[in-house]
C-alpha cells in the first residue's frame, strides 16, 4: 500500500538548523522541499535545496540524520508517530534535486569572519540519486 508521507518526513526534517549566510552565530530551519511515497518497506523520497537557502552539504546522511552505522531508530519513530510501522529492513530511494542558486560551503575558502567555517557559494542544478538501506549506508550513485 502506497502512503503519502511528505508531511511526517518534512517534519522529521524540520529539526534541521541552517546557517545565515554573514551571520556567524544565526541559524534558521532549513529550507527544503519534500516529497516522500512509503511502499511497503520502501521509501521514495524527492529532497530539494532550494535557491537561496544556505546548506552545510549535499550528503544524505547528514540532512536525513541516518548514522554511517545504519540505525534508523530515529526515522522510525517519526513513522511511528504517524500511525506507520513499517516492519521490514526500510530502504529509502533518494532523489536530491539541487536548484541553481542553492547555497553550499565551499570547502575550498574558509570563511573570514568566523574561525572554522565556510564561505557559501552558489550551486549550480543538478541530481543526486542513491539507495540507502537500512543497516548500511551506501554511497550516491
Amino acid at each position: 500500500m502506497r502512503v503519502d508521507i511528505s508531511g511526517c518526513l518534512a517534519a522529521y526534517l524540520a529539526g534541521n538548523r541552517g546557517l545565515v549566510p554573514g551571520a556567524p552565530d544565526a541559524s534558521r530551519p532549513a529550507d527544503y522541499g519534500v516529497s516522500a511515497i512509503l511502499d511497503g518497506g520502501v521509501i521514495r523520497l524527492t529532497l530539494t535545496f532550494r535557491a537561496g537557502s544556505a546548506y552545510c552539504c549535499r550528503q544524505p546522511g547528514c540532512h536525513l540524520d541516518i548514522p554511517e552505522d545504519g540505525r534508523w531508530g530515529r526515522l522510525r519513530r517519526a513513522l511511528s508517530a504517524d500511525g506507520l510501522a513499517p516492519t521490514s529492513r526500510l530502504t529509502i530511494r533518494l532523489t536530491i534535486l539541487v536548484e541553481d542558486g542553492a547555497l553550499f560551503f565551499d570547502f575550498s575558502r574558509p570563511d573570514p569572519g568566523c574561525r572554522g567555517r565556510y564561505a557559501f557559494a552558489p550551486a549550480t542544478g543538478s541530481k543526486i540519486e542513491a539507495v540507502l538501506v537500512e543497516g548500511r549506508l551506501d554511497e550516491p550513485e
